[in-house]
């Protein structure tokens, strides 16, 4: 990661988690923050599709359910640790230089916010100190951004796609063979808890050492693979 991109203050320790969800993705989003404790050096961004025309709840529901200071997204607002950023419906979120970048998207086709464009501005803007979270979902909105993050040396984590209502958007970074690790959302949260503890793990997770899967991503896994069902 170029650190030289990023504010001085913001270059220690912080590690920019984005949540990336789509239909269910409200239960899995609440579970995961309610879950997890700020510590000083996690900052949330979240992409969660909604209809352009939808006033989003999420601020206020996310607010009630979780210890995080959670706050409308809005252009030029600087990334801090212990917060979590909600995008507005309509928009494309992004994060530049440490900053929140707000824009119009820039077509018609797919879902909205984009959960690759904001994958992919982690991996840009923050490398190895990125995480990309996919949560539940239908389609495979995040896949591509996974790639990027992974490659920056960041991590991926996807929901176990058993805790998911809509297991789609999960199963296709699994399938890609793109995530680090598959857990349940409150497992998410314990691992986020105590990642600043272990820098390392940042760098080996699933890249050097084995990744930690589940009995059923597994078994998904080799269907994809092979053809051969063991469920």
């Amino acid at each position: 990661m170029n650190d030289a991109r990023l504010p001085a203050e913001m270059s220690e320790g912080l590690i920019v988690v984005a949540l990336g969800a789509s239909a269910g993705g409200l239960e899995a989003i609440t579970a995961l923050l309610r879950s997890s404790q700020p510590n000083g050096h996690l900052a949330f961004v979240i992409a969660q599709h909604m209809a352009p025309q939808h006033r989003s709840l999420l601020v206020e529901l996310l607010s009630k359910n979780c210890d995080y200071e959670v706050i409308g997204a809005e252009d030029g607002v600087e990334v801090k640790p212990n917060t979590v950023y909600v995008n507005t419906p309509n928009t494309d979120i992004s994060v530049v230089e440490g900053r929140l970048h707000i824009s119009l998207p820039s077509d018609n086709v797919g879902a909205k916010p984009s959960v690759d464009k904001l994958f992919k501005s982690l991996a840009i803007n923050y490398g190895s100190r990125s995480i990309a979270v996919v949560l539940s979902g239908t389609g495979s909105d995040g896949t591509q951004g996974c790639r990027e993050v992974r490659d920056a040396g960041g991590i991926i984590i996807a929901q176990q796609p058993d805790t998911a209502k809509y297991d789609g958007m999960p199963n296709s970074a699994i399938r890609a063979r793109l995530a680090d690790l598959i857990l349940s959302p409150e497992e998410i949260a314990n691992y986020l808890s105590d990642s600043h503890h272990r820098p390392e793990v940042l760098k080996s997770v699933g890249k050097d050492e084995e990744t930690v899967v589940s009995v059923d991503s597994l078994i998904e896994r080799i269907l994809t693979d092979t053809g051969l069902d063991f469920r």
